[in-house]
């Protein structure tokens, strides 16, 4: 473990050492969202992903729309939309087949990513970190950018995914020229599907609403509950208001029907210990068992919002906020 940055307060400081034992006692697992893999080229972002759907309704529905606007950055309703408007022209169920037509949207997005050599170590510095730190990784991201890295620059790795009705687990392992070296595999739990997989995607209303209506029988939600048992769990690239992180709990709440946890939930947060409300912390922690873990420093946080209120275009202060985040979770992944 490096030594802890002399910026942050004691407070973080004490976070991030207790989670560095954590991880050294292999009782630590990373659960990573959109966030984490932002600065990678080629990999859409959600705004650009949702203005693509628009392309495709446009061009094979001529219905002009502005998702963004019109469903107010609620991705979910807008996906739903997208099937809708896809699949209603279509012979059979309205919303399998629209589904069917944004899973071939996903195949033209990320498929060229598979291809993708891992050869900038600056570019995939914080995959190669956590393939270097974890054997075993929890995802809500359709694409397949850990598993690249797993095969490149690692063992190899070994997949989980489910079909959101049904109660078959979908295994891929592929080992790597390495794999010798290592003797195991990555596992990597894909908890919102693959893209491949057009029946394990989770990615509207009625998804999330499938997905849950099967938490009790999903293979995905047995093997979480094992790993919660005695695992603490880390978010890193989800905002606190993010669904995934809510549905995440919300399985948790029902997967663990008494009070049998004992572990731990941390959430890193591009922000400052001084930005972060007492009142909001406290709710946290000890309503949603989540510990918050700030990677800015005072100063940090100061020279942030300068920078951003030089900024006019929104598209600009994102860029300088992923590119930010991406640097701090580098620092992060260092230090633990």
């Amino acid at each position: 473990m490096e030594t802890l940055a002399m910026s942050f307060d004691a407070k973080t400081k004490k976070i991030l050492t207790d989670i560095a034992k954590l991880r050294g006692n292999n009782t630590l697992i990373p659960f990573i969202g959109a966030g984490f893999s932002a600065n990678i080229d080629n990999l859409p972002k959600w705004k650009e992903f949702v203005r693509n759907l628009n392309h495709y309704i446009e061009r094979d529905t001529r219905i002009n729309i502005n998702l963004e606007v019109v469903f107010n950055g609620n991705w979910m309703e807008a996906t739903e939309y997208f099937y809708w408007v896809m699949g209603k022209d279509k012979q059979g169920n309205v919303l399998v087949e629209g589904k069917k037509i944004f899973q071939k949207t996903l195949l033209t997005e990320f498929d060229t990513l598979k291809y993708t050599k891992v050869d900038n170590d600056a570019e995939w510095k914080q995959h190669i970190l956590l393939i270097d730190k974890f054997k075993k990784v929890y995802t809500t991201n359709w694409d397949r950018t850990i598993e690249n890295v797993a095969f490149q620059r690692g063992p190899g790795y070994q997949t989980y995914i489910c079909s959101i009705n049904e109660e078959q687990m979908i295994v891929h392992k592929k080992k790597s020229q390495d794999y010798q070296k290592f003797n195991y595999l990555i596992e990597i739990y894909k908890y919102h599907g693959c893209y491949k997989e057009v029946d394990s995607i989770v990615a509207s209303e009625s998804d999330y609403y499938s997905r849950i209506r099967v938490l009790d029988k999903n293979p995905l939600d047995h093997a979480l509950r094992n790993d919660l048992m005695r695992n603490n769990f880390i978010f890193i690239g989800y905002d606190l208001n993010d669904i995934n992180v809510t549905y995440f709990l919300n399985q948790v709440r029902r997967l663990l029907i008494t009070n049998e946890n004992l572990y731990k939930f941390f959430i890193v947060k591009l922000t400052s210990k001084s930005n972060i409300d007492k009142k909001k912390e406290d709710f946290y922690k000890e309503h949603k068992n989540i510990i918050l873990v700030p990677l800015l420093s005072n100063k940090e946080q100061a020279d942030l919002n300068k920078e951003i209120a030089k900024e006019k275009k929104e598209e600009n202060k994102r860029n300088i906020k992923q590119t930010l985040y991406k640097q701090k979770i580098i620092e992060f992944l260092n230090m633990i």
